[in-house]
């Protein structure tokens, strides 16, 4: 055959070569066809694995060289701090004044660290009839089309007194954003978007119902569904209740299983692993109206706020007071949130992520 090759003008040789080839081509595909007859199901899986050699693979995209959200400069005294400013407003039971006064407070505080604030004003039906409702938000923008959200509401449960001002729940969460909103202003990081949402409403007045409760994460789904931003979203930190001096994280077994595997491990990472575990059962909080819209969220709570372990008596009482808080609480969950931002910062919305 190399002699046919190389003499292109005998015309015998190139008859000869013509047929040789296809006499094998035949040969061959009668051979195949007999192995798929005789030996159908081991035929076919050497065919997937030698075809598979041959796939196209995307790929690889750089790692961001953005750099990293460093966790250390999140300081839990300004955590506190911000608390106790924000506490100073006073009660903010939905559809109040008071409600009014910390919306805006919220809306300068985020303009004074550099973020242009939104107040984003609706109506919504109540079992004391419509109220109005303020969600107030500001975004750090990202260098990527995805987006997170970090989340605290800021009302408190009306009927407990008239001075009541919920330091634990909503204060101490509420605090603990700005001052996260503080660090990632300064830190400009790569990746993500950030959509820092102080919600409105989240308190029932009543009981949990489709007019009762969770108002401002509602109303947030809804304009994000009309605004087409939900497959942006990759993920949804709800954070609540999270000042108690006595720490204890109860990740609720209804949150996304893969945001908790991080929040987990980001907590290994911390060295406070033992502040957080896996909850006994499920709670309605901001976070489920994003998982019902098919959102990845958690809820980052402890709930277990009391005079003991195991007990909840602080929890909408009057007894929820400042000096139960504490900085280093604060610390230890921003910290981690931080860390689990890191995480999350080169994850591509369209794709499942796996858990680390």
């Amino acid at each position: 055959m190399t002699c046919c090759v190389k003499c292109p003008n005998n015309q015998s040789g190139s008859t000869q070569l013509r047929f040789s080839i296809v006499f094998t081509m035949i040969a061959m595909t009668t051979m195949v066809f007999c192995l798929f007859v005789i030996f159908p199901k081991e035929s076919a899986s050497v065919f997937v694995r030698s075809f598979s050699l041959f796939k196209i693979r995307p790929a690889v995209k750089p790692a961001s060289n953005m750099p990293l959200l460093d966790p250390l400069v999140l300081d839990g005294k300004r955590a506190l701090e911000e608390t106790s400013k924000f506490l100073a407003v006073g009660p903010r039971c939905s559809g109040t004044d008071g409600a009014e006064r910390a919306a805006n407070y919220l809306a300068n505080r985020l303009k004074e660290i550099g973020i242009d604030p939104i107040i984003d004003e609706f109506k919504d039906i109540t079992p004391e009839g419509e109220k109005t409702f303020r969600n107030v938000m500001g975004e750090l923008q990202g260098s990527k089309e995805a987006i997170i959200i970090l989340v605290s509401h800021y009302d408190t449960k009306s009927g407990i007194s008239p001075e009541f001002a919920g330091a634990n729940d909503s204060g101490s969460s509420t605090g603990l954003l700005l001052e996260l909103a503080r660090v990632m202003k300064n830190s400009k990081p790569g990746g993500s978007t950030i959509l820092f949402a102080f919600l409105d409403g989240e308190e029932c007045i009543k009981e949990y119902g489709s007019h009762d409760g969770l108002h401002g994460s509602k109303h947030l789904v809804k304009t994000l569904v009309r605004n087409m931003r939900v497959h942006k979203i990759i993920a949804v930190f709800v954070i609540d209740m999270v000042g108690d001096k006595n720490l204890n994280i109860g990740i609720p077994r209804n949150s996304s299983p893969p945001l908790t595997s991080i929040v987990f491990n980001s907590a290994t990472e911390e060295n406070v692993r033992l502040n957080f575990s896996l909850a006994d059962g499920n709670i309605l909080d901001d976070h489920v109206p994003f998982l019902q819209a098919g959102m990845r969220a958690i809820d980052i709570i402890d709930f277990d706020y009391g005079s003991e372990p195991g007990k909840n008596d602080y929890w909408h009482t009057a007894q929820d007071t400042f000096d139960k808080l504490s900085a280093e609480s604060l610390q230890i969950v921003g910290r981690v949130v931080l860390r689990a931002l890191n995480t999350l910062r080169d994850i591509d919305p369209t794709t499942e992520f796996k858990t680390p």
